[in-house]
């Protein structure tokens, strides 16, 4: 059996599952989370620490200008079998990095054993929890990002 990192990402059925996870997870809390699955990196990315690639697609994915610098990126190097969890500053005032990186951890241990969508299942609900008990959804709150996930 291939290992879940190597199979091609995701299919419909699963980025289905993916999609209504983020929005049951932003439905609970003001943070809004992204996912980006990456199948490996290209030309220059090559040299570039994984934390920096997932900036990256943080600001390109305007995940910096939230209402409340609470944007969440879920980003998954496919072919490294590796997952960074970048947050904003908002976030991060409450939840520092330390945290994100020992929930990517159990992420990427979860897919191992589980597969690639359960495991990312697995992994949304586990940051679901502490962004619902610090950022709290209030009643003005709005999805400000797409849930869907980006494959790239």
């Amino acid at each position: 059996m291939a290992h879940p990192f190597s199979r091609p990402p995701l299919a419909r059925h699963e980025r289905a599952a993916l999609t209504a996870r983020i929005a049951a997870l932003e439905a609970r809390s003001a943070g809004e989370l992204r996912l980006v699955l990456q199948r490996r990196r290209a030309g220059k990315e090559r040299e570039v620490p994984l934390m920096t690639l997932a900036l990256g697609h943080f600001r390109r994915l305007g995940m910096d200008q939230t209402a409340g610098a609470t944007g969440v990126l879920l980003f998954v190097l496919l072919e490294e079998r590796r997952l960074q969890i970048v947050a904003d500053a908002g976030i991060y005032a409450k939840l520092p990095q330390a945290g994100w990186d020992a929930l990517a951890a159990e992420g990427a241990r979860a897919i191992g054993a589980f597969g690639l969508c359960a495991g990312l299942e697995m992994l949304i609900d586990k940051i679901a929890a502490p962004l619902a008990a610090h950022f709290p959804r209030d009643a003005g709150d709005r999805n400000e990002l797409p849930d869907a996930p980006v494959m790239r």
